[in-house]
């Protein structure tokens, strides 16, 4: 079910052009009711944690208010982000989770459905456990969208993307 409506807020149709502009071998997916949580995303799609993929918002700040730089940290919604690991790949700079109005600001999706992919500007850090999956679903910026897609895709289209372990171990 290939479902050509708004995805995002303030994006557009930023996802959307952004798949076939570039010719991402991606599926959109309308779910059957939105989900408010990968829980519940995944019970409607038939997956499991491991196979959802969740994209969290941290800022790089640059010493005073304002941030200076996006990441989004991809990984699988079966696992936490180890913050230690994110500080130590950006040595002498601060980092920390993004707000909701923030996330919003800076990627153009409310904080809880940014997609991995179509945010420009942000250096991407790529959970190496999500390269192993064949087949990855991630919310599409909204509740009710959804993403099937290889996870290399992500690799491939990202910008600024870091391969790494951020899991907690």
């Amino acid at each position: 079910m290939n479902d050509t409506s708004l995805i995002g807020l303030g994006g557009g149709l930023l996802l959307e052009d952004f798949i076939q502009v570039n010719g991402i071998q991606a599926k959109l997916v309308s779910l059957r009711k939105p989900a408010a949580s990968f829980e519940e995303m995944g019970a409607q799609l038939g997956v499991s944690l491991n196979q959802i993929v969740r994209t969290s918002v941290y800022l790089l700040e640059d010493g005073g208010k304002d941030f200076a730089e996006t990441v989004l940290v991809v990984f699988l919604s079966d696992q936490a982000v180890d913050e230690r690991k994110l500080r130590a790949q950006f040595p002498g700079q601060s980092i920390r989770l993004a707000e909701p109005g923030e996330a919003l600001e800076a990627t153009g999706y409310p904080k809880e459905f940014v997609p991995p992919l179509s945010v420009y500007g942000a250096v991407t850090l790529l959970d190496e456990h999500v390269l192993r999956a064949r087949e990855i679903v991630c919310f599409a910026g909204n509740s009710g969208k959804s993403i099937r897609l290889n996870p290399a895709e992500i690799r491939r289209f990202g910008e600024n993307v870091i391969v790494g372990d951020y899991g907690k171990d």
